[in-house]
């Protein structure tokens, strides 16, 4: 197609940009999902290098909650992530213009990352008793008219999907993000008052980027298109949990909790695979 014709079709107009620059040198299946994964992987790679207290157990997490593994498939997604993540700079120094301009452009490869500028309105906001209540009366609500929100969404960002999807089982990661959830916040509340403020502002972005996990999560229970919303703001955990575990003192219950995370990674990655199919293919 020339670019005319490709501007016409109903994608976003920066990946079909992508897809017409990639063309012009090969029409290879295999180095366009190598050059696409490369993309989606820059703002991951910067996200833990930046933040990341301990790079092995992002990486780790990163692989375990399927976030790696969707560059090979959701590739219009990953790359909108991986030019959103470079906006959580701009959260944490509470500059809006900055930070729209980088989510807009991420939504230039997938409307969907449009959402992510919640995490600007409420990235900071302060880890106390009154806002955990807060959100459990949103949780609470949202459990009630999740079919009511589901259908709003399709019309907006997935109109194309309605009818596709039955209900669907998502219980299992709802219930793995709310039991990330409250050990987080069982250790932020242990730390809280030990912490610098360069490493709480951080560690408050990502427990509120949690939150927003659970909230999209729930609705995913009815409908498993918009778990890819809540892997949005997924990306969070992979920062969290090291944070945390980190700047825990005691160097005796520190190590427990490593091997804790350990174990459960490898309980998780055994019942519920992200990657259960693969093979070495040559060009």
């Amino acid at each position: 197609m020339n670019i005319l014709e490709m501007w016409l079709l109903p994608w976003e107009k920066l990946y079909i940009l992508l897809n017409k620059i990639i063309g012009v040198f090969t029409c290879n299946n295999r180095v366009f999902i190598i050059i696409t994964s490369f993309i989606g992987l820059i703002g991951p790679y910067f996200f833990i290098k930046k933040y990341s207290k301990n790079y092995l157990i992002s990486v780790i997490l990163f692989i375990v909650l399927g976030l790696y593994s969707y560059n090979f498939f959701i590739i219009r997604q990953t790359i909108a992530m991986s030019i959103a993540l470079f906006g959580i700079k701009y959260v944490e120094e509470k500059k809006f213009p900055e930070f729209l301009v980088i989510t807009v452009i991420a939504a230039l490869f997938h409307k969907t990352t449009i959402l992510f500028l919640l995490i600007y309105f409420i990235g900071n906001k302060k880890i106390d008793k009154k806002y955990l209540l807060q959100w459990l009366a949103v949780f609470g609500i949202m459990l009630l008219i999740k079919d009511f929100v589901i259908n709003q969404i399709y019309k907006f960002m997935y109109s194309n999907y309605i009818g596709r999807y039955g209900n669907s089982n998502g219980y299992e990661r709802l219930i793995l993000f709310t039991t990330i959830l409250i050990v987080a916040t069982y250790m932020y509340s242990k730390m809280k008052s030990t912490l610098e403020n360069k490493e709480n502002n951080i560690i408050i972005i990502t427990y509120n980027m949690l939150l927003l996990t659970i909230l999209f999560q729930i609705i995913a229970t009815s409908q498993p298109i918009v778990a890819r919303i809540a892997n949005d703001f997924a990306y969070g955990i992979i920062l969290l949990i090291p944070n945390l575990i980190e700047n825990v003192e005691d160097k005796k219950n520190k190590k427990i909790l490593q091997i804790g995370l350990i174990c459960g990674t490898i309980l998780y990655s055994v019942l519920f695979p992200t990657i259960s199919e693969y093979a070495l293919l040559w060009i």
